[in-house]
């Protein structure tokens, strides 16, 4: 039987769906808790952890290896008022997660295209950010993010 987070992650497809049509980017379930928008070129992790969204950015630097960087934070500072708009109601765990769902899938729309496009112009402010981190992908990332991004 499914937890509720394993449900919201299997609900990712719906709320990203316009994001994944018009960049071209496929969902490939990762993990229970987690699902890549995922092209040949990068992709965005998007995790759940008790009452946040995490979202990861994964690409392969020209040694071969992949990478994965923590920038939610970054990415939703840039996120306004029109990112926040159409919000479920509710204080419970589901609209939480919900409603970060609604708020990345519009400000990466509205803000972050260009990462949607492939572009990594952004990366370099990112990397000169207080948000700049990495992290080692897991093994199960590393198995399934390995294949899709050359």
């Amino acid at each position: 039987m499914k937890d509720l987070w394993e449900e919201l992650n299997d609900d990712i497809p719906f709320y990203f769906n316009e994001l994944a049509k018009e960049y071209s980017l496929k969902f490939v379930r990762v993990h229970a808790t987690e699902t890549a928008l995922a092209t040949s070129k990068f992709a965005l992790l998007i995790a759940l952890d008790r009452f946040t969204v995490r979202i990861d950015y994964v690409f392969r630097q020209d040694n071969g290896e992949l990478l994965k960087y923590a920038c939610d934070s970054f990415l939703a500072e840039k996120y306004d008022d029109n990112d926040r708009r159409e919000l479920r109601q509710g204080i419970n765990a589901k609209e939480l997660i919900i409603n970060e769902f609604i708020i990345s899938r519009n400000g990466l729309k509205s803000k972050w295209n260009k990462i949607l496009q492939g572009n990594t112009d952004w990366f370099e402010d990112f990397q000169k950010s207080r948000w700049y981190s990495s992290a080692k992908l897991s093994k199960e990332e590393m198995k399934i993010l390995d294949r899709i991004i050359q």
